[in-house]
């Protein structure tokens, strides 16, 4: 049986045995990071920036979206793109912000894991 991978966070609450599948986004916040994650859990804040999650999570399936937003992508449903907006919606129903800068690596993130 093949582990799946995680990630293992220690805040002033505890220590969280996160599975990565089970992260949707982070987002930064001050210099910590806030674990946005699916199921019950509240989301969980760890003191440190989100660059160094960004550095930890590109290979799993994460993707920058924006200076403050970290995004696994397996959550991504939809972007749609306005005249002063660029907006994705997470499988949740959720909106978040892809800056312009970030959407091409976005778009090429998803077409990298696409099958065709």
């Amino acid at each position: 049986m093949t582990a799946k991978p995680f990630i293992m966070l220690s805040n002033s609450d505890g220590c969280f045995r996160v599975p990565l599948a089970k992260i949707m986004y982070c987002t930064s916040y001050n210099s910590s990071t806030v674990f946005h994650t699916i199921g019950d859990h509240k989301p969980i804040v760890i003191a440190k920036p989100i660059i160094y999650y960004e550095n930890l999570l590109l290979p799993y399936g994460f993707v920058r979206i924006h200076y403050s937003t970290l995004l696994n992508i397996d959550y991504m449903c939809h972007t749609s793109k306005g005249e002063d907006i660029n907006e994705l919606t997470l499988t949740t129903g959720e909106k978040l912000i892809i800056s312009r800068p970030r959407r091409t690596a976005v778009m090429l993130e998803l077409k990298r894991r696409s099958v065709e």
